[in-house]
């Protein structure tokens, strides 16, 4: 399942750009089948940091309108998970793009995108989230006990 976070200033705009994925989710798209199942969830300010990370987070244009420097503790907080903008006229000024990708904005999104673009904004953005989440397995079989098994497999764990 691919969780997409809504991050905004009100609720009411939260629910609003909410509202926008959805409609792109119930769009009737043929290429809605070839994606995974999507899960939408808005959040606040205050209760991203109590929620594990999303693979996409996007990031509403009340909060981008009026609490710019809000999309750098977003950053912060949330270091490998791609930043998509909703971007309205009063902030598509390039010098207000590119502020945002200085603070880590990844893709942008307007409410004109339709619902082909978003999926394939998607589709790009879930395969580099996935990029980062590869490490590493490692399995010990057996041991005898009286020989540091248990040090060994200790040290193995902490890195």
């Amino acid at each position: 399942m691919l969780s997409i976070v809504v991050v905004d200033k009100s609720a009411s705009a939260r629910n609003q750009l909410v509202a926008q994925l959805h409609r792109y989710l119930q769009s009737g798209s043929s290429e809605l089948d070839l994606l995974p199942r999507i899960s939408v969830k808005p959040l606040s300010l205050q209760e991203l940091r109590f929620h594990e990370a999303p693979d996409i987070c996007v990031v509403g244009s009340e909060l981008i309108i009026n609490e710019l420097t809000e999309v750098g503790k977003i950053r912060a907080q949330l270091p490998h998970t791609p930043l998509v903008a909703q971007i309205v006229e009063q902030v598509s000024g390039i010098a207000t793009i590119e502020q945002l990708a200085r603070m880590g904005v990844t893709d942008t999104i307007g409410r004109d995108t339709s619902a082909q673009e978003f999926f394939r904004k998607l589709v790009l953005l879930a395969q580099k989230s996935e990029a980062k989440r590869s490490s590493k397995l490692i399995v010990i079989d057996s041991g005898k006990g009286g020989v540091g098994v248990t040090s060994l497999v200790a040290s193995l764990g902490e890195k």
